[in-house]
This record gives C-alpha cells, structure tokens and sequence, in this order.
C-alpha cells in the first residue's frame, strides 16, 4: 500500500468518525477539546464555589497566603483558574499564574516573563511606576528589584498582587540547596511591605500531593526551612499559609454535573442545564438524555463510581469509552449494518462502561510485576498509612521503595484516598479486575 493510499484511508476514518459524532449530536469542531480542563467549562459545585470565595477574600484582602492541595486530576488547575479569573475582576487586584516551580532563579524568571494584560510584568512595571526589573545578577539582586518595582505600585497606585503558583512541587522532593533558595525567595515575597506596613503580595499555591497525603507537610518543611533563614517563628510563618481546599473525592451530585457540563459544553447545550440547581439532576428527562447520547445515566454512575470521584480520571473515561463505542460502531458498519441501524441500538451504558473497564484493567494488569499486582489487591479495602507500612514490612519492602508505584496507580486511576491518611483501589481496579 503506498502512501497515498494510506492518506484516504486516514482521511475516510476520520470523516466517519465526524459523521457519526455528529449524529450523535457533538459538534465535531469541538470534540478535540474534550480532554481540555477551563474554566468557562467547569460547573463549580457548591463546596467548591464556597471555597473559592473563602479564598478570593484571604487574597484580595492580603490577610493569608492560601494552599490548594490534591493528587493529579484533582482539579486544582481549574480551581486556580477561577480564583485569578474572581480577583481579576476586581479593582487594583493583579493576579499572576506560573506553571510550577523548580528552582529560585526559574520562579525570579517566569514571574517577570508571565502576562499582566498583553505586557509582560517587566514592560507593565516599567511603564506603569518606571521601575526596571534586571534580568541579569544574583537572586538576591534580581529579586531585590522585582519587590521593589512591586511595592512602589503598592504605594503609589494601591495595587496588591496575588501570584497563583500552579503544581508547585513539593519540597520535600527537592534537592537541599535548592529547597532553601526557593523558600527564601517565597518568603521575602510575603513578608515585604509597603511604607505603612502593609503586605502587598499574597501566594496561592496548588501542592500536587502523593495518594494519601495532605499538603501538611510541604507546609510544615517550609516552616522549618523558613524558620531557620530567620524569616520568623515556625508557628508565625504557618499561620501565613492558610490551608483552604484539600482536593480529593468529589461529591456525586457534583460529579455529575461536571459530566454533564463537558457533554452539553460538546453538542452546544449549556443553554439547557440549569447551572443554580444542586440538589439534584433528573438524567431521565428528555432534554437530559438528549445531552448525555450515546451515554445514559447509568454510564455516568458508573464512571463515578469506577474513577474514585477524580475529575480528571473521569473526563478521561468518558472519553475513552466515547472513542471505543466509535471503534465497536465502525465494526459493526464494516460488516453490512447501516449508521442508522447502528445508531439506533448502540448506547453506552453501565454494563458497557463496566466491560470497557474491563479490557483496560487487562490491559494494565498484564504490565504489572506480581508485587504491584499485591498491593492493589491489599488495597481493595481502605488502608492506613500505618497498615500500609506493616504490610510492606511483611513483604520486606520499604515505604520508600512504592512510592513509583502509588504514582503509577494513581495516573491511571487506580488508587484514592477516600479520608485522609488513607489509600485505597477504585473501582476501576476492584471490579475491573474481577474478570481478568
């Protein structure tokens, strides 16, 4: 076959896959999306909604820096992003997101370069209060003016800044030289004031943290970091981080809704959710079924349940089942049915979520040594940390020497922490792997 053979084939593929979204109601231009977390598309449910406003307060009002904690998929990203779109909206409120954190000199870097508007903060600051942040010199130098530049818009124009720190990495993954550099460089951020003695420059860091764990003790490490840079008491330097919203299993109602929203947001229907309403969703109504096709209610349910309520985890089962139903669909039609015969009686529903899961977990299980394979067993029921570590002591294993493996289950899915300081399998692990 040569390759512009190849070309058709790809191409008549993905037309078909635009055909039968488009049956099915999704607006094609708008599939590739889907795996995309934004704000504008995010229903914010209730607890959340109360957090962000808990926290856009601490913040405008400069009283406490804030901490938002979770493991990957949490949602921390879209939390962060609708606390800078709040403060935004204020007057004389700048808020700055970075992605991450890796060293002193890299957050220095990326504050100066990240956008106020369409100027970057240098060219903002140097046309706003004619200061000039250098780009060249120790930290201590470079940082130097940067406060500077900040504290005079503070005075002269009344200007508090929030700087949102995106997967800030946990410190105690750090090397040692390098962790006393970035929490000398947070902490003379907070604690530099204005003239009359007003803190102008507030933080709100998202902590991405292991399954299991809180944001506690990336916290209590800075502390003590700080505490011996002399920036203070440990209990003093504590109390400036004020620990909002620990990200972890998202409620049902609140789930549903997010599944909800992304589909509606696919076949141009936002118009038809009541976004106010939180008490509860009728997946049975007409208007809702047209919404959730080729998914019913059940399918919902069951990637709730099988992705241990982690949004990301769930986003990324729904689509992945949308993409396999397209690939059985396409079966089906190679062998004589017509699109409309197919279409009439494929859905997604709880037993096909069920089965799909099924192959993934294969899928997965089949890469899995017999000691990973064991510890997900032991972990079908929730575990302590305690329980945990005299588990692995029996098998003469070290806390230390899981931790890969707790990352690896977590990307996929696998494992949560239904409370904190505790871990255990999802769904996606205890009855997708019943089967296999």
């Amino acid at each position: 076959m040569d390759l512009s053979e190849l070309d058709r084939l790809v191409d008549q593929t993905q037309k078909f896959d635009q055909k039968m979204l488009s049956k099915w109601g999704f607006t094609t231009e708008r599939i590739e999306l889907f795996g995309i977390d934004s704000a504008d598309l995010y229903v914010v449910p209730k607890e959340e909604a109360l957090a962000i406003k808990r926290a856009v307060n601490y913040l405008r009002n400069q009283t406490a820096s804030v901490v938002v904690s979770g493991p990957l998929g949490a949602g921390k990203t879209t939390f962060l992003e609708m606390i800078q779109k709040s403060l935004n909206k204020l007057p004389n409120v700048r808020a700055i997101r970075l992605e991450g954190v890796s060293s002193a000199d890299a957050l220095i870097d990326d504050l100066v370069h990240a956008n106020i508007g369409e100027h970057t903060v240098r060219e903002f600051l140097i046309d706003k209060v004619g200061v000039r942040v250098v780009r060249s010199g120790s930290i201590a130098k470079r940082l130097s003016r940067l406060l500077l530049a900040l504290r005079t818009d503070a005075e002269e124009n009344g200007t508090s800044y929030v700087l949102l720190i995106d997967e800030f990495r946990q410190l105690e993954r750090q090397r040692p030289d390098n962790r006393v550099r970035i929490v000398d460089t947070l902490l003379r951020m907070v604690n530099d004031k204005t003239k009359d003695g007003r803190r102008y420059l507030v933080l709100a860091l998202a902590i991405i943290t292991r399954v299991g764990e809180s944001a506690v003790k990336t916290l209590e490490l800075l502390s003590s970091v700080g505490e011996t840079l002399g920036h203070g008491s440990k209990s003093a330097i504590r109390r400036r981080f004020v620990e909002i919203y620990d990200m972890r299993r998202m409620k049902r109602i609140s789930a549903m809704k997010v599944l909800l929203w992304r589909l509606a947001y696919l076949k141009g229907s936002l118009d038809q959710i009541d976004k106010e309403k939180e008490d509860s969703i009728d997946l049975n109504s007409k208007a809702i079924k047209e919404i959730l096709t080729p998914f019913t209610g059940g399918a919902l349910e069951a990637i709730y349940n099988f992705s241990g309520g982690n949004p990301g985890i769930m986003l990324e089962l729904l689509l992945r089942a949308l993409q396999d139903a397209i690939r059985g669909a396409e079966v089906l039609i190679n062998d004589g049915y017509t699109m409309d015969q197919v279409l009439s009686v494929y859905h997604i529903d709880s037993e096909y979520v069920q089965q799909f899961v099924q192959k993934e977990v294969k899928r997965a299980r089949a890469e899995f040594n017999n000691f990973q394979t064991k510890l997900l067993e032991f972990l079908s029921a929730p575990r302590t940390l305690d329980e945990i570590e005299n588990w692995l002591q029996v098998q003469e294993r070290s806390w230390e020497s899981v931790l890969e493996d707790f990352d690896l289950f977590e990307k996929q899915g696998l494992i949560y922490s239904p409370e904190a300081g505790q871990i255990q399998a999802t769904e996606l692990w205890t009855k997708g792997s019943t089967f296999v």
